[in-house]
């Protein structure tokens, strides 16, 4: 699909939303949706007509919102979440009267956004260590739904200083996989899912747009020659698909796996894990997937932390941190701009709880 087919989804879904007739499902989808194009415009630029449109839609729709809010019955669970994709938008654009987007991010205060957050399940937050670690336990067991003795864990992590074992990552299998391989071999003989393919080659991740009774969306940057682990991503993306499509058919046996963000990522991780593991050398596999969704995400929940007490005033230095802990230095990940306060969080605790033996790849 091409940007204007997803800016005309928008339009259609924001004027439905406008007779009020959205449903709880069709609001998240809708925000996801509107997320995915700020973040392609934001990556690849877009027409003068087509950033008019998605502009116009997005002050209609964020208008609507504000007038709708208190009339929609939203849980505080809902409510926060709608706070999340506020804030996630509104930092972007330099006029909030005029919608104006804006191609630099600057840094916002996600201390101001958790506040905000606070106020919704009337916890009082304060700016000091304990206020602030109490208050994220409280998001990542309540919102994200993480089991309690998961969340220690990852604390545990957060503050440990941990080393990992040294791995010669250039020994990977080198096979690359076309699309049509990687569609075969998640649905095999079954009726394969649909979904629209969008490639925009500026963009730095695979990601997907679903909700069940809506359309599903991939986006790529490329259309085909994925390495195991670019093909591991487009997996766990069909397994958020092939979960939506079982809760829309009502199957309480899988229900609730994409209402709830910890089973939903840990659903998808499972699948991801398992691609990555059928290839072969296993233990290098096994290390790489958990340095890609446990233990790089730790350093980057440690530099959020850090972000959250201080500000700018103590800034990390990630390269470094990444030294510390016997890791490969890379650059800060923008994920920490574009994600939810402690999201990182959920993939921490699904890799723990998936792979138990994740301790005996620390030194």
């Amino acid at each position: 699909m091409k940007l204007f087919d997803i800016l005309k989804e928008i339009s259609t879904l924001t004027t439905k939303a406008e007779t009020s007739t959205l449903n709880l499902f069709e609001h998240r989808y809708l925000q996801k949706l509107i997320s995915a194009v700020d973040f392609l415009i934001y990556s690849e630029g877009a027409s003068e007509s087509e950033n008019f449109c998605f502009n116009e839609n997005l002050k209609h729709y964020l208008n609507i919102l504000n007038k709708n809010s208190k009339n929609l019955n939203f849980s505080k669970k809902e409510k926060t979440e709608l706070c999340f994709f506020q804030h996630s938008l509104l930092r972007k654009v330099k006029n909030l009267n005029g919608f104006c987007y804006k191609n630099d991010i600057k840094r916002f205060d996600r201390f101001n956004i958790l506040k905000n957050i606070a106020g919704i399940w009337d916890f009082n937050l304060n700016r000091d260590e304990y206020s602030l670690i109490e208050f994220i336990k409280f998001i990542m067991k309540n919102i994200y739904e993480i089991p309690f003795n998961l969340i220690d864990e990852v604390f545990n992590l957060i503050n440990s200083n941990w080393k990992s074992l040294d791995f010669a990552l250039d020994a990977f299998p080198d096979k690359l996989f076309s699309l049509k391989e990687i569609e075969n071999y998640f649905f095999g003989s079954n009726i394969k899912i649909n979904y629209n393919l969008n490639i925009f080659g500026g963009i730095d991740r695979y990601f997907s747009v679903f909700s069940p009774g809506n359309n599903n969306h991939l986006f790529l940057p490329k259309n085909d020659q994925f390495s195991l682990f670019e093909a591991s991503l487009i997996v766990h993306e069909f397994q958020h698909f092939l979960d939506s499509k079982y809760e829309e058919n009502e199957n309480d046996s899988l229900k609730s796996k994409t209402e709830c963000m910890y089973n939903c990522e840990k659903s998808a991780l499972n699948s991801e894990r398992i691609f990555v593991l059928s290839q072969g050398h296993t233990k290098l596999c096994r290390y790489y997937w958990l340095q890609t969704n446990l233990f790089y995400p730790i350093l980057l929940l440690k530099c959020e932390l850090q972000n959250l007490l201080y500000a700018d005033l103590k800034p990390i230095d990630f390269a470094s941190l990444c030294l510390e802990h016997g890791l490969e230095p890379l650059p800060i990940s923008s994920l920490l701009e574009w994600g939810a306060p402690f999201q990182m969080s959920v993939f921490c605790a699904a890799a723990i709880d998936l792979e138990q033996n994740w301790v005996k790849f620390l030194q």
